[in-house]
C-alpha cells in the first residue's frame, strides 16, 4: 500500500470515529403525534429483542423514550403503551431499525456476544397523528436471514417493511 492510499484510509477512519450523530428529541411545540413501541435489549436478556436505533439520522437513546404525563393526559392514547414508547412527529420518518436473536449452539458457548444473530435495515414510515406503532423482526439465525417490519399496534396490519436482511451478524 502506498503511503497516500494509508493516510486517505487513516484519515477516513480517525473522520468516522468522530461523527456522532445528534439524539433524537420531539419538540416540545409538537401537538400531534404518533409513537412507537420497540422491545430493547436489557441486561440479562437472553432472549430477541428489536429496537429503533435511529429516527432521520438522530440517535435514539434513553432521552428519546417516554412520553411525558402532561402529554398523556391531553391525548386520547390508543390503549395501553409501554413507558419506554418513542414518540414520533407527524410525516414520513426514516428507521434505522435493528432485530437480535440469540441462538446457543455449542461453537458459540465460548464467545463473548457470538451467540446473538442481528440483522439491521432502514424503514420508511409515514406517522400518523394518534397512531400507535410496533416495531417487529424475526431473526432466523440458520438459514442467515431477518425480517423486520413496522405495523400498527391496534390493527396489527403492517404499515412498513418487511425488510428482508441477510447475512446477518454479531
Amino acid at each position: 500500500m502506498t503511503r497516500l492510499r494509508r493516510a486517505v484510509i487513516l484519515f477516513g477512519m480517525l473522520a468516522a470515529s468522530c461523527s456522532t450523530l445528534e439524539p433524537y428529541r420531539v419538540p416540545k411545540t409538537t401537538t400531534e403525534y404518533a409513537t412507537i413501541e420497540d422491545h430493547p435489549y436489557r441486561l440479562g436478556s437472553i432472549k430477541d429483542y428489536d429496537y429503533v436505533v435511529s429516527i432521520d439520522r438522530q440517535s435514539v437513546d434513553s432521552m428519546s423514550r417516554g412520553i411525558a404525563e402532561e402529554l398523556r393526559a391531553g391525548q386520547d392514547l390508543p390503549g395501553p403503551i409501554a413507558a419506554n414508547a418513542i414518540m414520533l412527529e407527524v410525516g414520513v420518518q426514516k428507521l434505522e431499525v435493528r432485530a437480535c436473536k440469540a441462538f446457543f449452539e455449542f461453537e458459540h458457548i465460548f464467545e463473548i456476544g457470538g451467540a446473538w444473530h442481528c440483522g439491521r435495515a432502514v424503514l420508511r414510515l409515514d406517522a400518523m397523528a394518534g397512531v400507535h406503532y410496533r416495531l417487529a423482526g424475526s431473526v432466523n439465525g440458520e438459514e442467515d436471514y431477518a425480517d423486520l417490519w413496522i405495523e400498527n399496534a391496534r390493527s396489527h396490519e403492517k404499515v412498513a417493511g418487511p425488510v428482508r436482511v441477510s447475512g446477518l451478524h454479531n
